[in-house]
């Protein structure tokens, strides 16, 4: 019979956990501290195979102050968090190191379980549930194998032991899942989640305050996930996300300069169909919320309201936030009194072939045909849309223009709004994505960096703000993910987005929205008496058995005394071997009928053990029927 030895699991157990709590921060700390981690626990393991550690306990004790006071002098209101998660990740890694009494062990465990804890409050995600959940798992077994450790540290375990240890060890974190999700439920919960100013999230790179001529390429090489959006399914002509506006150029670079912060949001009299739905943003470094096409009405509070219908917060969203809206598709916003200097100014040095370019393609047109005309002969000429070896030169619209003749959205974008300037139209650019991935199963769009894309708005007469898209159509709305976004991914996302839906978001109001709903069915039960009657008649006997079985547990089986169990289990397993023992038979006559020798040596020793108690007359106590039930289990036929 294999065995294992009780100090061999409690290691492996340790490191696992340990192992977990590394893994479960893994994303948000800078990579010198995994290498080192990694260093340290393979040291750990070795000195452990060899049963020898060289490193003086004093030594590894002041190298775990220096860490702490580090961490210490790193915190700060920004970022107070992830200087902690990596100390305790090195303290982890220098505990491995200790030659490992229990307490050491204890120490492991806790350490562990606050790396974890440092994971939730830099990203509340599904990853983190699901290293959660493992890390029960463990935590169970693990302190129930401790427990064993502490009484015999040469203690050897049979293989079936230790998976029934294993077995009933689950039972705790299996019980305690329900209640958890339970306590989740009926906690009282404030409207305001105090744990955000920690709960920094780990950004991705999106748009800036300006965006430079090559710059929107670097953005789209990202296929990090920016947002998700749950609406129904759209034309893909429709796929348009705003987000910032820029109204300043520079030659190289746009920005904005002009945009004014609004006390109420403008009112437009746009016409064109209304779409609701609810956006999951994640965090990145910029403080613009991104609406479809033109918003309409939005729920979110602390956001400023700019005069060119772009919305932002007052800091930075480093955490993952959800809010919903209504928009209205189309591609006119009807604002009539502008700023026109504010949306004329071009820089100070512009390349004359540009100015003489104008002059060729809108020769004698109006506004508007000027406007499809310069967007035509970029959209349609000679010009190729790419994302390689783009012209980030001193002068990159004109090399663009006139020497590579290709290039990606921005370059197209800026060489139409510059031109229309020079024609005297008002133009800008907007900022946003375009496109996205629809979620069949979750019903909702997955938008990630690389639909990252800009177009153009030009203020024409009698009309307003209309929005043009000079970037070849071919390399944009044609571009599904799918892939970088294999089935699996799919579903994954799947999980995460309602992960995301349900959990994160289930704040106050959504809390008394359930209490209220489970009110209604209280007070307004629609009940058939008839009904009711006729199951509680065929319902009836199973209560009555229910209740006979309880009431044969608690009266009879409870009183029997531990020698009367231990007794009737042994007989009862000693059937299930093939003998039946004699009312006139002795225990060791019993016994001495049993063929197998290996079977009757355990018999027989656990007879004289049972009979051992008797004999000093005294009860046995609880941990003597343990005792004698573990040594039970190893009865088989061999």
């Amino acid at each position: 019979m294999k065995t294992i030895k009780i100090e061999s699991l409690v290691r492996f157990l340790s490191y696992s956990i340990g192992i977990l709590g590394f893994l479960s921060i893994l994303r948000f700390v800078d990579a010198i501290y995994p290498v080192f981690f990694i260093i340290l626990l393979a040291l750990s393991i070795y000195f452990d195979s060899r049963q020898n550690n060289p490193l003086p306990r004093w030594t590894l004790n002041i190298i775990s102050f220096v860490f702490v006071v580090v961490a210490f002098m790193r915190v700060t209101m920004d970022d107070p968090v992830k200087p902690i998660v990596e100390t305790l990740l090195m303290l982890l890694a220098i505990k491995f190191l200790e030659k490992k009494s229990i307490r050491d062990y204890m120490q492991i465990y806790l350490i562990s379980v606050l790396l974890l804890t440092g994971s939730a409050l830099l990203s509340l995600d599904i990853e983190f549930a699901f290293y959660l959940f493992i890390m029960m798992f463990l935590l169970s077994v693990a302190v129930i194998s401790l427990t064993y450790y502490s009484q015999d540290q040469n203690l050897m375990l049979r293989v079936n032991t230790v998976k029934s240890l294993i077995f009933k060890s689950m039972i705790i974190p299996i019980i305690a899942i329900p209640l958890t999700g339970l306590l989740f439920l009926i906690l009282p919960r404030t409207s305001y989640p105090l744990m955000n100013f920690l709960n920094r999230g780990s950004a991705v790179t999106g748009f800036a305050d300006n965006i430079m001529l090559g710059g929107v390429s670097e953005i789209q090489f990202d296929d990090a996930v920016i947002m998700r959006v749950r609406i129904r399914q759209l034309d893909p002509s429709m796929l348009y996300w705003r987000g910032i506006a820029l109204d300043f150029f520079d030659g190289i670079s746009w920005r904005n300069e002009g945009s004014e912060r609004l006390s109420m949001p403008r009112v437009f009299k746009i016409k064109g169909e209304k779409i609701d739905y609810t956006v999951y943003l994640e965090p990145y470094y910029n403080k613009y919320i991104f609406f479809l096409d033109k918003p309409y009405m939005q729920y979110l509070n602390k956001m400023n309201i700019l005069d060119d219908l772009t919305f932002m917060l007052s800091e930075n969203i480093n955490r993952r936030i959800r809010y919903d809206a209504t928009s209205i598709i189309s591609d006119v916003l009807p604002e009539h009194e502008i700023n026109k200097n504010r949306y004329l100014q071009m820089p100070k040095i512009i390349d004359n072939r540009i100015k003489e370019k104008v002059k060729e393609i809108t020769m004698d047109m109006d506004d508007k045909d000027s406007t499809l005309s310069i967007m035509n002969f970029l959209k349609y000429g000679d010009y190729k849309y790419s994302l390689k070896n783009l012209p980030i030169t001193s002068s990159p619209l004109e090399d663009f223009l006139f020497t590579y003749k290709y290039g990606n959205c921005e370059y197209f974008a800026s060489a139409m709004a510059l031109m229309l300037r020079m024609k005297g139209i008002p133009a800008r650019i907007i900022g946003g994505y375009k496109g996205g991935y629809y979620n069949e199963i979750g019903k909702y769009y997955v938008i990630t960096q690389r639909y990252a894309h800009v177009w153009v708005e030009a203020h024409l007469k009698n009309k307003g703000w209309v929005r043009f898209d000079p970037t070849p159509s071919t390399t944009i709305d044609s571009s599904p993910i799918t892939e970088g976004f294999s089935q699996l991914r799919v579903f994954l996302d799947t999980i995460n987005y309602h992960w995301n839906a349900i959990i994160i978001n289930y704040d106050f109001s959504r809390q008394m929205r359930l209490i209220n709903k489970i009110r209604i069915n209280i007070q307004q039960p629609q009940i058939n008496i008839d009904y009711v009657k006729k199951q509680a008649v065929q319902t009836l006997p199973f209560v009555v058995v229910f209740l006979i079985i309880i009431f044969a547990y608690m009266f009879i089986i409870k009183r029997k005394t531990y020698e009367e169990r231990i007794m009737a289990q042994f007989l009862s397993k000693m059937r299930k071997l093939g003998y039946e023992k004699n009312k006139t038979e002795g225990l060791e006559e019993f016994a001495g009928r049993i063929k197998t020798e290996q079977l009757r040596d355990k018999i027989l020793g656990f007879i004289q053990t049972f009979e051992s108690y008797l004999y000093k007359d005294k009860k046995l106590t609880k941990q003597d029927y343990q005792k004698l039930k573990s040594m039970l289990t190893d009865l088989k036929l061999q």
